[in-house]
């Protein structure tokens, strides 16, 4: 399995801010989890439209960067038989 190409983005853009998924998780307003979620190989979670929001403010990302990327994991989440779960807090 791989990440999904939504999940390498956020987690570039986290790391380029030296924030931990904890610290992440509190500028977005969600739970740690929901962050870990999003950024595991294994089953990832998509978040939400509000949570993308959220994420590209909070990471300095143009969120008409991560709507493209957005879709291609929603759509691969439905393919693989899943519902959103973005979690939340």
């Amino acid at each position: 399995m791989r990440r999904t190409d939504l999940a390498v983005r956020l987690i570039r853009a986290r790391s380029a801010l030296g924030w931990s998924q904890e610290t992440a998780a509190d500028k977005i307003h969600v739970h740690r989890n929901t962050v870990i979620g999003w950024e595991r190989t294994k089953n990832p979670t998509v978040p939400n439209f509000a949570q993308l929001l959220q994420a590209a403010e909070a990471y300095g990302i143009d969120r008409l960067e991560l709507m493209p990327l957005w879709h291609k994991a929603r759509k691969a989440r439905k393919r693989r038989g899943h519902d959103n779960g973005g979690g939340g807090k």
